[in-house]
């Protein structure tokens, strides 16, 4: 087997380079004989040899070396194994990326060139050429690819590297397009709104930066709707894909930040405008980057946030919905708070340095707090509103408040504000023994006022955060309130077991017996909620009779090698564990902390 993935390493690494070769080479050779035609330079003109020259020696190296090895890896595709190996899926999805990129930033440069309309007719030949021979090498390796795919690619590493390729084009092309779009939209606003002068450089760039990263996304988004959409083999895999909530997940953070950053530095300029510090013109002109990104950003924060919630939905599992609408909830927390942080932080900073130095809040005071103003304004509702669904939705429930979103957000809230109130304390301390030692300049009593402001905020933070866990912490004592699991176990699988229970049931009552105890001495299993038993206690009489659920565990009895099993030891432990926390959740008993927060 290893050396049956050596040599398939080797022939699909080979294949690569060989194929970039030729395809750097066709590309090279196609502009040149195109250029020619057209009445470029020729062939002895300075430069034109070497190009050529250059281009027929990648062709004549790289044609043999990709068509020797394509060759026997069509060999090596002929047998099942070879045709499902991860390696084969690798080499296509890569060669598909590059191709795909290359063909996006080809496109990319030779429509702008041609937009552009400066005297050089001859320009978007060379970019053409490449992303002709770019995009004949992706619908080649994409009809390979297609072939097979409804067999090899239905879970697994394959089905992930679909994945990655998907994504990152996705995100590149969705990248271009939105600044595309930002950059046109604030141009347009300097030219229609302000009377600047429109640049043609900039109109064309930016159009063909727009044209061709939405033509691109949208076509590989069309795509990926089709996935999770349409009845097939692939889809159940996909709709269950955690790779896609996280690239959906990223992208509306980073649609998140560039809306917050637009209306903030948009609501400063209005700030700026209402305190006389600067006139209509002065104050909105320099901010139709602002506008532009806020016009673009909000679609995409809106299209991809109902396509989180859709995915989950058409899973078919309730509670993926509710781990999708849960994951954008604690996404706008996150975000939100550390930018109301900074705009809190500057606030307090700017009026105390006005109270403690008394000093009057002139241009220069307000200029800044136009920006915390407008930050604190932007970001606070948004915070609270998203915090405010979260800790409703926390408290219906105990299990809710033990999901690990909640956990990884509340902890990072707690890392944040002890991170800013330590940094912040630091820097106070410092100044406070220099001052102390007589060595504190002018102004040190404002600076030391502003890091206690820092501090305390920082502080609160962290306080609201660990009221939080510790809230969470005490729901958490409540799962498996009323039940007994009964435990019969051999050593050392026993202990793993109740320290696996006592971290996803705390509150249940644990009966441990042994394998080899007598049948009497488990007479106290009677009354259990669940049992969980080894392969050696499975067959014992006296617990046949016993009405409770089990969990088999597949663990071996001694002198016996158990085939097939996928975990054992604390593995299999933690995995019986969150099976029977799944009971416990289905079958609370009546009068416990869940049933109550249920209802």
């Amino acid at each position: 087997m290893a050396i049956q993935v050596a040599r398939r390493l080797y022939l699909y690494v080979a294949a690569f380079i060989g194929l970039q070769m030729l395809s750097a080479g066709t590309s090279g050779l196609l502009a040149f004989i195109v250029e020619r035609w057209l009445g470029g330079p020729p062939v002895g003109a300075e430069g034109a040899v070497l190009r050529l020259a250059g281009a027929v020696a990648l062709v004549v190296v790289g044609t043999p070396l990709w068509l020797g090895h394509w060759l026997l890896i069509r060999r090596d595709t002929a047998r099942p194994e070879g045709q499902a190996s991860p390696l084969r899926r690798l080499y296509l999805y890569a060669v598909l990326l590059v191709a795909a990129l290359g063909a996006l930033a080809a496109s990319r440069e030779a429509l702008a060139l041609a937009l552009r309309q400066d005297g050089a007719p001859l320009g978007p030949v060379a970019p053409l050429a490449t992303a002709l021979v770019s995009g004949v090498v992706w619908v080649a390796h994409w009809r390979v690819a297609r072939a097979d795919r409804a067999q090899v690619e239905r879970s697994g590493p394959n089905a992930t590297l679909r994945r990655w390729y998907l994504f990152l084009m996705l995100w590149v092309s969705l990248g271009l397009a939105a600044f595309g779009a930002g950059a046109l939209i604030g141009a347009l606003l300097q030219r229609f709104v302000f009377g600047q002068t429109l640049l043609t450089w900039q109109v064309t760039e930016s159009t063909a930066t727009l044209a061709v990263g939405l033509s691109f996304w949208l076509a590989h988004e069309l795509w990926s709707r089709r996935l999770v959409r349409v009845p097939g083999p692939l889809q159940a895999d996909e709709l269950a894909s955690s790779l896609r909530q996280v690239y959906l997940a990223l992208v509306i953070v980073g649609a998140l930040i560039a809306s917050l950053t637009g209306l903030t530095a948009l609501l400063a300029a209005a700030f700026r405008l209402l305190w006389g510090l600067e006139t209509w013109p002065g104050a909105f002109a320099g901010q139709t980057t602002a506008a532009a990104a806020l016009a673009v950003a909000l679609p995409v924060l809106f299209y991809h946030r109902e396509q989180m919630v859709l995915t989950a939905r058409l899973s078919g599992a309730e509670e993926r919905v509710g781990t999708a609408q849960r994951l954008i909830s604690y996404l706008v927390a996150a975000v939100s708070l550390a930018a109301l942080y900074f705009g809190l932080s500057g606030l307090i900073a700017t009026l105390l340095r006005s109270w403690v130095g008394a000093e009057v809040i002139g241009s220069v005071a307000r200029e800044a707090l136009s920006w915390y103003v407008a930050t604190t304004i932007v970001t606070l509702p948004v915070y609270g509103l998203a915090s405010r669904w979260s800790e409703r939705l926390a408290r219906s429930s105990a299990e809710e408040e033990r999901v690990v979103s909640r956990r990884i957000y509340l902890y990072a809230g707690l890392l944040f504000g002890v991170i800013a109130g330590v940094v912040a304390l630091t820097q106070f301390i410092r100044l406070l023994l220099v001052t102390l030692m007589g060595q504190g300049g002018p102004g040190v009593l404002v600076q030391i006022s502003e890091l206690a402001g820092y501090a305390v905020l920082g502080a609160a933070i962290a306080v609201a955060y660990a009221a939080g866990l510790r809230r969470a912490g005490a729901a958490r004592g409540a799962l498996g309130a009323g039940w007994r699991v009964g435990i019969v176990a051999g050593e050392p699988l026993r202990q793993s077991l109740v320290a696996a229970l006592g971290n996803e049931l705390p509150g249940a009552t644990l009966i441990v017996c042994d394998e080899g105890e007598a049948p009497e001495r488990r007479a106290s299993l009677a009354g259990a909620d669940l049992l969980i038993l080894s392969l050696a206690a499975w067959a014992d009489p006296a617990l046949a009779s016993l009405p409770a659920p089990r969990l088999l565990l597949a663990a071996a009895p001694p002198d016996v090698i158990l085939v097939g099993a996928r975990r054992d030891g604390p593995a299999l432990a933690r995995e019986a564990a969150r099976k029977a926390r799944a009971l416990y959740l289905v079958r609370p008993p009546v009068g416990s902390a869940l049933t109550r927060g249920a209802s």
